[in-house]
């Protein structure tokens, strides 16, 4: 039997795909920091078009998490503790490539498939299907590295849209050049204690 700490929950409080959604999803997307108008549930997901060979089907999945720009950036799918999570990637990763299919830029598109049946929970590359990390019950616990792993990459704030820095350029004459070389030269013979022989 396992045990949440983080959510004082235990295993055997998780029999169904609601119990995973109500007593373990629900307190770890307020505990990742969401505020309610981030989380989109099934309700409120649209259902698209997947592709599995040459048969098409519509899915929707059971939570949008948004960035603060209202960008989908991570699809949670819970399932019941029965079913294998890696038995869900595939489509709730064909959700995620039909829902980035008309994106034009990054930023609109979902990074992270988040999928959980309560006792295991992964956290995936939208298009990998080898897990980031994945965690038990027992780690979801104030400390532990998985869980630790898994804020550092969903968490409210770790999905922001970040603005990408530029190093500066600047053209330099021959003789600034040739002075800075002479200064590192310098520098590196003085503090290695080397003859410039």
């Amino acid at each position: 039997m396992s045990y949440s700490t983080l959510f004082n929950l235990d295993s055997s409080n998780i029999t169904s795909e609601a119990e995973v959604e109500t007593r373990l999803l629900a307190p770890l997307f307020n505990d990742l920091g969401y505020p309610s108008d981030c989380i989109l549930p099934k309700k409120h997901v649209k259902s698209l078009k997947i592709y599995d060979g040459r048969k098409t089907s519509m899915k929707e999945v059971d939570f949008l998490l948004l960035n603060a720009n209202k960008n989908a950036k991570v699809v949670v799918e819970a399932k019941d503790p029965s079913i294998n999570i890696l038995d869900a990637w595939g489509q709730t990763a064909s959700y995620a490539l039909s829902y980035n299919r008309d994106k034009k830029l990054d930023s609109q598109k979902i990074k992270w498939l988040l999928i959980s049946n309560g006792h295991f929970t992964g956290l995936f590359p939208h298009d990998s299907e080898t897990p980031i990390v994945t965690l038990q019950l027992s780690d979801f616990a104030s400390g532990t590295p998985p869980y630790v792993t898994l804020r550092t990459y969903i968490k409210y704030g770790a999905i922001e849209n970040k603005t990408k820095t530029k190093i500066p350029f600047e053209s330099l004459t021959p003789k600034k050049l040739n002075d800075l070389f002479a200064e590192s030269h310098n520098l590196s013979m003085e503090k290695g204690k080397i003859s410039s022989s």
